[in-house]
């Protein structure tokens, strides 16, 4: 399997589970022992976003991290379920 996945609600105390999400996908890909904090900071900080900004502290909202190694990349895509938001506002 090249991919793991986790959705948790909107709460800010969910962050512990992106925090052993990291910890789990970097064993299960043997990356780098170098990378896990910057992996750990950014998706702490793209979760944070998703949370108080995309889903409005709304715990019935759902983010989702996905996980993926290919041979030449690593990825983790983090979505939510707020309102899209248009590129002219970005």
């Amino acid at each position: 399997m090249n991919k793991l996945s986790i959705s948790i609600s909107s709460e800010i105390s969910n962050i512990v589970k992106v925090e052993n999400f990291v910890e789990t996908f970097t064993d299960y890909f043997a990356l780098r022992s170098v990378l896990h904090g910057k992996i750990s900071l950014s998706l702490i900080e793209a979760v944070n976003n998703a949370i108080l900004s995309g889903n409005k502290r709304q715990p019935d909202k759902m983010v989702s991290l996905v996980a993926e190694k290919t041979d030449k990349q690593f990825k983790v895509t983090v979505s939510d379920e707020g309102e899209e938001i248009g590129r002219a506002h970005v």
